[in-house]
């Protein structure tokens, strides 16, 4: 819900429904997130793999690096469904601007 500088009218809560409709229509878990997800991935699986061998771990490099892969399509995927989430965030915000509201944040 957006903060706005004047006194809600009688017309805020249908429109903010409206608006927050047409922002659900964007995924929070889009392709941003499967590119985030398949990032960290990457970075995890490459670093995983470098701290394979005995002076690190007993762990061997390939176990190492499908942890890393793990931990980093979490991270990724963390990071992608907050990037859906602000993008949903902003179209309710510009959506309500545009029908004539100031929005503060």
């Amino acid at each position: 819900v957006p903060i706005i500088d004047a006194q809600h009218n009688p017309q805020f809560n249908t429109d903010l429904a409206q608006c927050q409709a047409l922002a659900s229509q964007r995924a929070v878990l889009g392709d941003e997130a499967l590119a985030s997800a398949l990032v960290g991935a990457g970075f995890g699986a490459l670093a995983g793999s470098s701290f394979g061998g005995r002076p690190f771990s007993n762990r061997g490099r390939g176990e190492n690096a499908l942890a890393g892969a793990l931990a980093g399509g979490a991270a990724g995927t963390a990071v992608g469904a907050f990037q859906g989430r602000q993008a949903q965030a902003d179209i309710v915000y510009r959506c309500m601007a545009g029908r004539g509201y100031r929005i503060l944040g």
